[in-house]
Parts: C-alpha cells; structure tokens; sequence
C-alpha cells in the first residue's frame, strides 16, 4: 500500500535510526530491539517529548497540524513496516518447519 503511494519504508527506518543519540541507540540494541522497532520506539518518545514541551496545544494550522499528521504518517508507515517483517519471519519459519517435516 505504501510502496504504491512512493514510500521507502526501509529508507525511513534507516533515516530516523540516523536521528536517534548514540546512548538511546545502544539501549535500544540492548533491549534486542529491531531496526524499524528502535525507529517507532524513537518516534513515539520524541511525539511524548514534543507534546510535553508543548504542554496544551495553541491552535497553528501552519505549524502544530502538519507536524501531527508527518508524525502520524510517519509512525503508520513504521508500524506498517514492521508488522510485515513479523509476517515474513512467521512465514520463514513455518516454511522451515514444513521441510524439516518432510
């Protein structure tokens, strides 16, 4: 669905995992986070962390509303990506699973 819209959804995996501190990178990993796992995680504290600084919304179309619906496109595209790496991995292994039985 997204790929038919022109969205990379590895390429913007990667690109938030370029935004996110060295730190918060290495917890992640050591959590046994995934690639797309860390970026979703990351999108979601910095949407926290700006809505905390924000405190209660001012009403700006030109600002606060396209920021929300980038973040929000942004996290789908995200979640989207990693429920079809879940799928694949589901997948492999019952076809693995299916082999080794025969």
């Amino acid at each position: 669905m997204f790929k038919a819209a022109g969205y990379d959804l590895k390429e913007t995996s990667a690109d938030l995992l370029e935004d996110i501190p060295l730190e918060l990178l290495h917890h992640y990993q050591e959590q046994g986070m995934t690639e797309t796992e860390m970026a979703i995680a990351y999108v979601k504290f910095r949407t926290a962390e700006f809505k905390d600084a924000m405190g209660e919304p001012i009403p700006s179309p030109a600002i606060t509303t396209k920021d929300e619906k980038d973040i929000a496109i942004r996290l789908e595209q995200l979640e989207v990506d990693l429920a079809n790496q879940q799928l694949l991995c589901c997948l492999a292994k019952s076809w693995t699973t299916k082999r080794e039985n025969y």
